[in-house]
């Protein structure tokens, strides 16, 4: 802030003027960041962030990829196989789920970049449509 002369009344009061619009302007904007930060800390934003952080990192999306396609290969597994229904369906069903663990590890960027060609197709299809 400046210093400024004071000669008159008329001076104060125009003084007096500027510094409440000063006020006001920076109110204005602190109530926007108070607003904007508040809103950063939803629970919603907060598990959104951090999952965007984690997607980022290149080797924690290659682990996160790894582990959903496992799981959901080994899930048709045990309904085809049927890991519940007898012995038999049981080995057959962990000897599966270690050859294509093991499938995945190796080529899970390759299946996922198949399947997300898979859905941008199908879309595009639907769009077509």
């Amino acid at each position: 802030m400046h210093n400024i002369e004071i000669k008159d009344l008329k001076s104060i009061k125009a003084q007096i003027i500027e510094l409440k619009i000063l006020r006001e302007i920076q109110e204005e904007k602190i109530s926007e960041s108070f607003k904007l930060f508040k809103s950063t800390l939803t629970p919603s934003n907060v598990i959104k962030n951090g999952f965007k952080d984690l997607i980022e990192s290149p080797k924690i999306s290659v682990l996160l990829t790894k582990f959903a396609l496992n799981t959901g290969a080994n899930l048709i597994i045990d309904q085809v196989l049927g890991k519940n229904r007898s012995v038999k369906g049981f080995i057959n069903s962990v000897i599966v789920e270690n050859i294509s663990t093991g499938i995945i590890a190796q080529n899970a960027p390759a299946i996922l970049k198949n399947i997300v060609s898979f859905f941008q197709r199908k879309k595009e299809n639907l769009e077509q449509k």
